[in-house]
């Protein structure tokens, strides 16, 4: 697989200079990870039963794995029945406990490489009791939007894989929604996350002068 690098936005989608070279410094660091993980996701992980939230993406144990570990806690908190504290063992209590009033920047940079089978008596997150429901509950598509949409994804992120975004623009554009789609060939995950910021944004002033031309 040839691995293509990311490149940062425009010069005129950031305001100063300082701007841009932090974006590029933080772009570069960005690659340097997601070059061999794009690799490894693409020719080593199976296809999963769960196209959205794979059990790969809980297990994965890389330096983004706080992200994860926190969504298991978020879902256990927004549906009852998720009994995750029954399945934990004593160390993954004690990370729940020390996690349960972090954002997502201090998840990030406290639970590095974490394995969520390592810390419970099941098997998986998706044996947890309730999980499988609550995800279900949350899958994409299952709702007619109602309002034109913005969607972008990288070609080789595979959380969620591309071919179930394209999947589901499919179905919203033959609901009759106005979707807007992009996909980015050259990033991963976390790079296509920011060079699709300033794309977002048009979209946004876009929809905003529409709106204030129509009530004008």
């Amino acid at each position: 697989m040839t691995y293509q690098r990311a490149v940062g936005p425009r010069r005129t989608d950031l305001r100063t200079r300082r701007e841009r070279v932090a974006a590029k410094a933080f772009i570069r660091g960005l690659d340097s990870y997601e070059r061999p993980k794009s690799r490894l996701l693409i020719d080593v992980i199976p296809p999963d039963d769960h196209p959205f939230f794979g059990a790969p993406m809980f297990d994965d144990g890389n330096l983004l794995s706080g992200i994860p570990f926190g969504a298991v806690i978020g879902m256990s908190r927004g549906f009852p029945e998720v009994d995750l504290n029954s399945v934990l063992t004593p160390e993954g209590k004690a990370m729940v406990v020390a996690a349960a009033d972090m954002n997502m920047e201090q998840l990030v940079a406290g639970f590095p490489f974490v394995r969520w089978s390592d810390h419970l008596t099941v098997s998986s997150v998706f044996e947890i009791p309730g999980m499988s429901a609550a995800f279900e509950a949350n899958r994409l598509g299952q709702n007619k939007p109602m309002t034109s949409l913005h969607l972008y994804h990288a070609v080789h992120d595979k959380y969620p894989a591309i071919a179930d975004v394209d999947k589901i623009v499919k179905k919203y554009r033959h609901e009759g929604i106005d979707v807007t789609y992009r996909r980015f060939r050259i990033g991963g995950h976390m790079t296509v996350a920011l060079t699709g910021v300033p794309g977002s944004l048009r979209f946004l002033s876009d929809r905003f002068t529409e709106a204030s031309c129509g009530g004008a």
